[in-house]
């Protein structure tokens, strides 16, 4: 699809906009009251719009949402994915076609279902691993002590981290997460991100391994050496957002089962009820709900002209609860007939890896209840609130719990390296 040329119309959102709305940013609200304002939006605006961050449309109906990331040619991601905007670099996630193709191709070397396949004996043993680290005390914190914890530990093991890194590549990944916001403090949070990476790429130069970093540091991408930047931005890829989603996404299905104690005993015996499980979780609470995409030539919806170059947040949390595609869309349910979330996307921009974090949540949440069969929530649903992680990502920050402690097993450390991974 190509852009006719011709000047820019000016931009309406149709019924005039509202204080709240405005000045909205995820960076201000929570998680509880954003999910009410895309309601809102939806109810009121075909095109919502706000000041923040110099000015942006938001869209919020399902159709709209999948509409503009199917449609790559006039919503582009080249010109970066974040709001406020940052320095836009060529990464997979910051590309279009054909070149975008090339670099998800890039990281499809090992993230494909052969190497996510091998994996699965990883993920049980380490999730039998942080068990045993608190299998005898009774209680856990569900997010702290496992979802915080398995994540990190086979992005390293993928990418060819050594295991007794996992703990500072959570910290600094953190770190950069929660900056966004902040230039000085992204600036910053960056260059600690780079010191972390490139060290691990002269290494890989002076000592080659089979891993990926060997792979980054060492062969060509398009007939050239790739660049050190690039490696970095390959790996916050990796290493950011690679297992702060799944981080969140295994911490609310875990909400989601023990607020109904009889569903987590029920999905350890009936896969297809596990993935019916999944990804009603996933379309609940989305972990990432947005990303920004822009116009590169004047667009219309539902009569509202977004003119060339306008900024458009794509929200994929709000159009996985809209009603229109969703039955009592802020339920739970697993009796859907259809399900089609975009929680990880929709289009070129697919989530590539996507198997990786259902492979997760499949293998390492069912291990976890086989293991502590009256595992149960230590603290009343009602209590239990998600937070926004870089104006973005939605987590819990804790999920206690209690079951009956082992008795005579062996304990082994949860920590890696003798150090536990930081909380979000």
């Amino acid at each position: 699809m190509s852009c006719e040329d011709g000047p820019a119309p000016a931009a309406s959102t149709g019924d005039a906009a509202s204080p709240a709305l405005e000045r909205f940013s995820l960076y201000e609200i929570s998680v509880a009251a954003a999910y009410a304002a895309y309601e809102r939006f939806r109810t009121l605006y075909a095109v919502a719009h706000s000041e923040s961050f110099g000015g942006h449309f938001i869209l919020t109906r399902h159709r709209d949402v999948k509409s503009a990331a199917r449609d790559w040619q006039r919503f582009s991601s080249a010109q970066g994915v974040d709001l406020p905007k940052n320095a836009t670099r060529t990464t997979v996630i910051a590309s279009d076609p054909p070149l975008h193709d090339e670099l998800r191709a890039l990281d499809q070397e090992v993230l494909n279902p052969k190497t996510i396949e091998a994996l699965r004996p990883y993920v049980v043993s380490q999730a039998h691993r942080l068990v045993d680290g608190f299998a005898a005390t009774g209680s856990c914190d569900l997010v702290a002590d496992f979802c915080e914890q398995l994540p990190p530990a086979l992005i390293c093991r993928i990418v060819g981290l050594d295991e007794d890194l996992a703990f500072e590549m959570r910290q600094v990944s953190i770190a950069l997460g929660d900056s966004f916001d902040d230039p000085e403090r992204h600036a910053a949070a960056l260059e600690e991100f780079r010191g972390f990476v490139l060290p691990q790429i002269e290494k890989r130069r002076a000592s080659p391994r089979d891993d990926f970093l060997t792979r980054l540091a060492n062969e060509p991408f398009r007939g050239a050496p790739i660049e050190d930047e690039s490696i970095v931005q390959t790996m916050i890829g990796f290493l950011l957002a690679g297992h702060e989603s799944t981080t969140a996404a295994m911490s609310s299905l875990f909400f989601h089962l023990l607020s109904r104690r009889e569903l987590a005993s029920a999905v350890v015996a009936d896969d297809r009820l596990l993935s019916a499980a999944i990804e009603e979780t996933l379309r609940l609470d989305t972990p990432f709900h947005q990303f920004r995409r822009t116009t590169t030539c004047p667009v219309e919806i539902d009569e509202n002209e977004l003119p060339a170059g306008s900024d458009v947040l794509v929200n994929y949390a709000a159009a996985n609860r809209d009603p229109a595609v969703f039955e009592r869309p802020d339920e739970f349910l697993l009796g859907r007939r259809r399900n089609p979330h975009l929680a990880f996307g929709f289009g070129v921009h697919t989530c590539v890896g996507a198997p990786l974090a259902r492979m997760e949540l499949r293998v390492a949440v069912p291990e976890l209840l086989r293991r502590l069969p009256d595992l149960e929530l230590a603290v009343d649903a009602a209590e239990v609130e998600w937070e926004f992680l870089g104006g973005n990502l939605a987590f819990i920050r804790s999920l206690p719990a209690r079951f009956t402690a082992e008795r005579g097993r062996r304990q082994v450390s949860r920590h890696v390296a003798g150090r536990r991974l930081p909380p979000t």
